[in-house]
């Protein structure tokens, strides 16, 4: 696989990360990058893919589940990476925290399918770090992040279903936990950025300000 120009940039970082020289991962024909297949709301409509030669990169949204989200990874990923996109949790059943735990749990790293959140895995000399980097709500500037929040607040389904453990206790994830959480993928990314600068790096990031990377 080659990659004319692998390229990080991180807000509020006063590097850059890059890197032109061609990299292999020399196991597999072919690198592939998929990201939200929703595999609980596409149920009978999704092909089983042939991935057994390809290394693949997942961004993020395979399932609200986390049921369905192992059963789609084990039966059509053989080789790759994935993280969880903000669908996690919004079977209603699980907090975020148990879901994290059996995702890395059922894909460790010394596993050939790998569950990355806030963390990295090397694969021939290439790093892959894997986030779901959430948001911070600052897109349109810091003086219009309240209201956003709220906006999220009130109309996305993440503030309806989706469970978090706190102090003891269960409760609704809230727009304040999303912005703590894009904080410490955040520095997670930059930190380990610059950790491995002499190398080529990889990001599967889920972002959630409107897109995937």
């Amino acid at each position: 696989i080659y990659n004319e120009n692998i390229y990080f940039e991180l807000e509020d970082s006063a590097q850059s990360i890059r890197n032109k020289n061609a990299f292999c991962v020399s196991d597999f024909k072919e690198m592939h990058i998929m990201s939200d297949i929703h595999a609980d709301y596409n149920k009978g409509q999704l092909q089983d893919i042939q991935t057994h030669d390809k290394f693949i990169i997942n961004c993020g949204d395979t399932s609200g589940n986390v049921k369905d989200t192992i059963d789609y990874i084990q039966k059509n990923v053989s080789f790759g990476v994935f993280t969880h996109g903000n669908h996690l949790g919004y079977s209603g059943k699980e907090t975020i925290e148990d879901s994290i735990e059996l995702l890395k749990e059922t894909f460790p790293l010394s596993g050939d399918v790998s569950y990355l959140n806030n963390m990295y895995k090397e694969v021939n000399g290439v790093i892959f770090i894997g986030c779901c980097l959430y948001t911070d709500f600052g897109l349109y500037g810091n003086e219009k992040k309240d209201l956003y929040k709220q906006l999220a607040q009130n109309g996305m389904n993440d503030f309806r279903y989706v469970k978090t453990r706190d102090k003891g206790k269960v409760r609704l994830v809230t727009p304040d936990d999303y912005e703590e959480w894009h904080k410490e993928s955040l520095r997670y990314l930059s930190e380990t950025t610059l950790k491995f600068m002499n190398k080529p790096v990889v990001g599967n990031v889920f972002l959630q300000n409107g897109f995937s990377a």
